[in-house]
């Protein structure tokens, strides 16, 4: 765990993307944020045997085994909770293990991944080919094109992670390179909160969503004002869950979040990013609903993880 960061002056460098997140109170209140679900998590795993012994339930010992492939999730990623909550163990040999999964934070994969590796189809989630399956699936664009859109639109990094996204006015003169050009979508009910819908998938299911809302002047950013927790259901309707189902089929997710906005002009949905290596629970959620969100997360998956191994689901 250690490796994957170190520290620069009076910032810290993530090692797999490069990000560099200065050390401030904010940063450090959130870190204690983290460590806090963290506790809780593990205190549930170590209390589990006295807990079945109390209560004169069978402790099974007999967990599915998942090896991540290149690397292990660190404990901040929502997986490794999801694991953890789910009586899944990560065993480091995939030799010992009976299901793969592709974890990298990477945005493509030149490397191929055996059959029934869960996310083993998700190799590229550049924001390009994300708006791309996104109209093949919708029916309407959110991809623009800078030399010819005239009026405001979202400029991002093709990098995964990086919450670079402003507004410029269109058209230009030259697109820059490795940047896209996108819809801006106002997702917002009184022009100033924004709502964005973090969607989760599980196998060929939607799971929870996480309803993260921002004021404007951190719209782009990864903060939150408030995070409550909801469900496709609520969200989205029917042929929109179905819609959204498909659209993560076709970028081979299998297990991982969507950020998902709704315009308040015309009603449309629109998928603007995929999470294959998600961190998580939010970090602004309240921290006493943070673990049953990710318990009703870690039941879907669990679930997926029984059916892929013609188990009887145990959660």
């Amino acid at each position: 765990m250690w490796n994957s960061f170190s520290f620069k002056g009076r910032a810290i460098v993530i090692h797999r993307t490069g990000d560099v997140v200065p050390l401030e109170v904010r940063f450090l209140r959130n870190v204690a944020r983290v460590i806090s679900y963290l506790g809780e998590v593990s205190a549930i795993v170590a209390t589990r045997p006295v807990r079945a012994i109390l209560t004169g339930e069978l402790l099974l010992r007999d967990n599915p085994r998942i090896a991540f492939l290149p690397r292990r999730p660190q404990p901040w990623y929502a997986v490794w909770s999801v694991c953890r909550l789910a009586r899944i163990d990560i065993v480091d040999d995939p030799e010992d293990a009976d299901l793969l999964f592709y974890f990298e934070d990477c945005e493509t994969s030149p490397v191929s991944h055996p059959d029934g590796t869960i996310n083993g189809r998700c190799t590229d989630i550049r924001k390009s080919l994300v708006a791309g399956h996104f109209e093949e699936v919708f029916g309407y664009s959110l991809a623009v094109d800078p030399l010819n859109h005239a009026g405001p639109m979202v400029v991002k990094s093709e990098r995964n992670g990086c919450h670079d996204g402003r507004i410029e006015m269109g058209p230009l003169a030259a697109a820059a390179p490795g940047m896209v050009y996108q819809r801006l979508v106002d997702a917002t009910d009184d022009g100033v909160s924004y709502t964005d819908y973090r969607t989760y998938v599980v196998g060929s299911r939607l799971s929870v969503v996480f309803i993260k809302r921002r004021h404007g002047a951190i719209r782009f950013s990864n903060d939150n004002d408030q995070v409550s927790l909801s469900t496709p259901t609520e969200c989205f309707s029917e042929t929109e869950q179905a819609q959204i189902i498909r659209f993560a089929g076709r970028m081979g997710l299998e297990f991982g979040g969507m950020d998902i906005l709704r315009d308040r002009h015309d009603g449309g949905l629109y998928i603007v990013d995929v999470n294959k290596t998600d961190m998580g629970p939010p970090i602004a959620m309240e921290q006493l609903k943070k673990r049953p969100a990710m318990q009703r997360l870690a039941a879907d998956f669990r679930r997926m993880v029984d059916e892929r191994l013609g188990r009887r689901p145990t959660l």
